[in-house]
C-alpha cells in the first residue's frame, strides 16, 4: 500500500467500489482522486451543499425566472446539482463503459406513494444525462416505478432502511422488468 491512500488502494487493489453521499463538488472532487466511483445525492443534501456554498451557487439561483413555483424552483436547483456531479463522474462511467460513475438523483420523497409521479420525475431524471441513477423509495409505488423503469432501462437504485423482505421485493421486481 506504500504510497496510496486507503481509499485508493481499496479501489485499485481489491474489488471493492465506493460511492460518496454529497452533492458538494469539491468534496466529489476529493473522492474521484481517492477512487470514489458513484456519488449519491437528496434533497437533504442538495439542501445542505447549496446552503454550505451560498456564494458559489448564487448566480444558478439569481438566474432562475420568477415566474417558477417552489417547487419548480427547487427542481431546478437539483438538476443542476445533479447534472454538475454527473458531469464530474462522466469519466469514471466512459472509462467502465457504464458499469460505474453515476449519480444518484432521489425522486421528491413527498411523492412516495404516487407511481406516476414518481415515474415522470425518473424520466426526467434520466434524460439530464446517462450516469444517473434514479433513487426510488421501497414502497408499494416505489416498487412499481421500479419495475416500469427497469423495463424502459432506466438505471434504478432502491432507497430506505432496508428489511429483507423489502430487498427480496427490490428483486423480484427488477427480475420481472426484464
Amino acid at each position: 500500500m506504500s504510497g496510496k491512500s486507503y481509499l485508493r488502494w481499496l479501489t485499485s487493489d481489491t474489488l471493492t467500489t465506493w460511492w460518496n453521499d454529497s452533492a458538494d463538488p469539491a468534496e466529489i472532487q476529493r473522492g474521484l482522486e481517492r477512487g470514489m466511483t458513484g456519488v449519491t445525492t437528496n434533497p437533504v443534501l442538495v439542501q445542505r451543499t447549496m446552503r454550505a456554498h451560498a456564494q458559489e451557487w448564487a448566480s444558478v439561483v439569481r438566474g432562475l425566472s420568477d415566474a417558477l413555483t417552489a417547487e419548480q424552483r427547487a427542481g431546478a436547483l437539483v438538476r443542476h446539482v445533479v447534472t454538475t456531479a454527473a458531469k464530474m463522474l462522466e469519466p469514471v462511467y466512459e472509462r467502465t463503459v457504464g458499469e460505474l460513475g453515476y449519480v444518484c438523483a432521489q425522486v421528491n420523497p413527498v411523492i412516495a406513494a404516487k407511481a406516476e409521479e414518481m415515474l415522470d420525475m425518473a424520466r426526467r431524471f434520466h434524460s439530464w444525462a446517462p450516469n444517473i441513477a434514479v433513487k426510488l423509495p421501497v414502497t408499494a409505488a416505489g416498487l412499481d416505478t421500479l419495475e416500469e423503469c427497469a423495463a424502459e432501462g432506466i438505471t434504478v437504485t432502491a432507497t430506505v432502511s432496508f428489511t429483507v423482505p423489502q430487498v427480496l421485493a427490490v428483486g423480484q421486481r427488477y427480475r420481472r422488468s426484464l
